[in-house]
């Protein structure tokens, strides 16, 4: 008996180092770019670090746009007059409510505005300040329209009679023209 419990403890013990000495570092960047067998492109990521960058191939950023959130979208410059370089992002945000709209519940940060930026990181849309609250409230995606519109997946919180909790919050998708206004809106 004792020579089994001796036997557990040890591989236990083995266990807890193996676990432990595991690799702690891991690569980061292009770990292996072959030309020939890539399709030699640029990347639009966020970083983290509160910018969309353009990567090369070989994870160099060429160029990057202040974005306040994680979601960096390139247009197409068929949809921006033939204007390479613009792309949509969280231009600012607040921190609100908890998805729950619980009282007391765990805050997080809602989208304030979204924006286009050209190439220079010059505003040339914007959509949120006209909203009744004043928030965009985007989240997860976005779609420039062929007629110049732009969807946008929000949440909407508002109140539903005889609904237990005060405010319920659905998602919702706006469309939205040039001049910021919801033209159309479809709540889930």
């Amino acid at each position: 008996m004792k020579l089994r419990a001796s036997c557990i403890i040890a591989l236990l013990i083995a266990l807890a180092i193996l676990g432990i000495a595991g690799p702690s570092v891991y690569p980061t960047g292009t770990t292996l770019y072959n030309p020939e067998k890539a399709y030699n492109m640029f990347v639009l990521i966020t970083g983290g670090d509160g910018f969309g960058h353009l990567i090369d191939m070989n994870g160099n950023s060429v160029h990057g746009w202040k974005n306040a959130g994680t979601l960096t979208t390139s247009l197409d410059p068929a949809l921006t007059g033939g204007k390479p370089g613009h792309v949509l992002v969280i231009l600012n945000t607040v921190e609100g409510q908890g998805t729950d709209l619980v009282p007391g519940a765990m805050t997080t940060r809602i989208t304030k505005t979204i924006a286009e930026l050209d190439w220079d990181s010059k505003t040339v849309w914007t959509f949120g300040d006209k909203m009744s609250d004043g928030l965009a409230r985007q989240h997860h995606d976005w779609a420039r329209l062929p007629n110049g519109n732009t969807l946008v997946l929000s949440n909407l919180v508002h109140a539903l009679k005889d609904f237990k909790m005060p405010y319920l919050l659905d998602d919702v998708v706006y469309e939205v023209n040039p001049k910021g206004d919801v033209v159309w809106s479809w709540v889930a």
